[in-house]
C-alpha cells in the first residue's frame, strides 16, 4: 500500500470524524434548546392563592378547602390562556397568602385592593372590579340601620373580618368591634346577635347569603362605608411581574371584547 493511498484514506477517516463531530454538536444544541423550552414551560406555571369566598372563588367540599371554581377563577384561567401561561390553584387562609405572595411561594392574590402597605410584596393589575363596602345588619336588632357619621357607630358593637382593607380604619375610629377571620362567621354572629351590625361588600354578601340559614332577616344599610376598586395582586418575586404590562394590556382587552361581562353577567357593572 503505497504512501499516496494511505494519505487518502487518513484524509477521508478525518473528515468522517469531523463530520460525525458537527452531527453530534447539532444534536446536542437540538436537545439544549428542548431541554430550555421545557424548563421554560414549566416555569410559566403560576401559583394562584385563593380561598372560598363566593361568588369569586368557591369551594364545592364540604369543608370548603379546595377552590375549585367562581368567578375569579374564570376570569384568571381565561387571562392565562390567552397569555399562554398555566395556572395551579393552591388553597391558603388569607394571612398565609399574604406570606407566600411575599416569599414568591405564589404568584396571584385574586380580587384585592390596592394599599401602600401591599405595594411592598405586589404589583397591582388594572382595575377588574369595584363593589361597594355596605354595613349589614339584622332586622331581628333593628327595623331599619342607617349612619351618617363615625359618631353615629360607637352605641355598636361591629363584626369584622380579618385581613380585609377596611380593618384599620375602623380600628383607628376607635369603635367596638370584634375580629373573625370569615365573613360567613360573621354573619352567623349578626344572625345571633352577637354583634350589631358588620360590613360586607354587597356582591360577595349576596353569595355567601344563600349558604347561611336566616339569611332573608339580613338589610344593607343604604351609605355605603366605601366603594372600593379590586384588582389582581402579583407577587414582586414572580415571574409575572415582568409581564404586568402584557397582563394589563389583556385584562383590557377582555374588558373591551364582553369577556368581562360574560363573565360576571348579573355582577357585571361597567
Amino acid at each position: 500500500m503505497n504512501a499516496r493511498f494511505m494519505e487518502v484514506i487518513m484524509s477521508g477517516l478525518i473528515k468522517m470524524m469531523k463530520t460525525l463531530s458537527l452531527i453530534q454538536i447539532r444534536i446536542g444544541i437540538i436537545f439544549l434548546v428542548c431541554l430550555s423550552a421545557t424548563v421554560s414551560a414549566e416555569n410559566r406555571t403560576a401559583v394562584i392563592v385563593v380561598e372560598h369566598w363566593p361568588p369569586w372563588e368557591i369551594a364545592r367540599d364540604t369543608k370548603k378547602e379546595h377552590v375549585t371554581e367562581g368567578l375569579a377563577v374564570e376570569l384568571v384561567r381565561i387571562l392565562a390562556d390567552r397569555l399562554d401561561i398555566k395556572i395551579a390553584l393552591k388553597n391558603a387562609p388569607w394571612g398565609r397568602a399574604q406570606h407566600m405572595i411575599k416569599t414568591g411561594q405564589a404568584d396571584v392574590i385574586p380580587m384585592i385592593i390596592k394599599n401602600s402597605e401591599r405595594e411592598a410584596d405586589m404589583l397591582f393589575t388594572v382595575p377588574v372590579y369595584k363593589d361597594r363596602l355596605l354595613f349589614t345588619y339584622s332586622t331581628d336588632k333593628f327595623a331599619t340601620f342607617e349612619w351618617q357619621r363615625w359618631e353615629d357607630l360607637r352605641p355598636y358593637k361591629i363584626g369584622i373580618t380579618r385581613g380585609y382593607n377596611y380593618v384599620s380604619e375602623i380600628i383607628k375610629e376607635k369603635v367596638s368591634f370584634e375580629q373573625v377571620t370569615t365573613d360567613k362567621m360573621n354573619i352567623l354572629k349578626l344572625l345571633h346577635g352577637r354583634v350589631d351590625i358588620i360590613p360586607l361588600y354587597y356582591v360577595s354578601a349576596i353569595a355567601i347569603f344563600k349558604e347561611v340559614p336566616g339569611h332573608e332577616k339580613l338589610r344593607f344599610a343604604e351609605k355605603p362605608l366605601a366603594t372600593k376598586v379590586f384588582r389582581l395582586g402579583i407577587s414582586k418575586k414572580s415571574f409575572l411581574a415582568e409581564e404586568i404590562g402584557e397582563i394589563n394590556k389583556t385584562l383590557q382587552e377582555m374588558q373591551n371584547d364582553g369577556t368581562f361581562k360574560k363573565i360576571l353577567g348579573e355582577y357585571y357593572l361597567q
